[in-house]
């Protein structure tokens, strides 16, 4: 199972959602596209679905907070899928 963060306009909102996210210990994995400005989570596949959404599922939270940490303006509007 994967979770992908969009919606970032600054490197550094990317790169401060990723170090947030990858300490969950359902991660195995985090890649980050600057092309695209996207972070992708990937989880291990031991884990069940159901618990990779359920310790995600702070993720709104998480991303208010690294946008916040870091007084950003340009990126209002971060969303994230499950896949």
């Amino acid at each position: 199972m994967d979770l992908t963060v969009k919606g970032m306009s600054c490197v550094e909102c990317l790169h401060e959602i990723t170090n947030q996210l990858k300490k969950f210990s359902v991660i195995e994995k985090s890649t980050i596209n600057i092309d695209k400005m996207e972070a992708v989570f990937q989880g291990y596949t031991s884990v069940p679905q159901g618990q990779f959404i359920e310790t995600l599922s702070d993720t709104p939270y998480y991303l208010r907070k690294a946008s916040e940490a870091l007084n950003c303006q340009c990126c209002p509007e971060f969303y994230f899928s499950f896949s």
